[in-house]
């Protein structure tokens, strides 16, 4: 059996960057790869000063050119503080997360 996890790095938004609310929907480009394969890759976010986690999006299904990488639409953000991650699930139950990028909107 497969024991070892996912590879998985979240490239936008970068951690640190500034957005208007207007300037949104964003990309979100995360690459995950695996040896036995990747089943899904979530982006996730928590807002400061609200609870629980928010999903950007979930899909399994890799960008038609890009080995590897997969994209989401952040649709829209209100004004405050983001901690975005992406989370990859490979087929045999392994799990990873990247860090968290600090994203702010204004």
């Amino acid at each position: 059996p497969d024991g070892s996890a996912p590879s998985v790095t979240l490239h936008t938004p970068k951690s640190g960057s500034n957005f208007s609310d207007s300037s949104f929907p964003q990309t979100v480009k995360v690459t995950a790869t695996d040896s036995s394969g990747i089943e899904l890759v979530d982006v996730l976010y928590t807002k400061d000063g609200q609870t629980g986690t928010q999903r950007i999006g979930r899909t399994s299904q890799a960008h038609p050119s890009i080995p590897g990488r997969y994209e989401f639409s952040w649709n829209d953000a209100g004004p405050g503080t983001y901690r975005v991650y992406a989370v990859a699930y490979d087929v045999t139950g392994n799990v990873a997360e990247t860090d968290r990028h600090i994203v702010h909107v204004e």
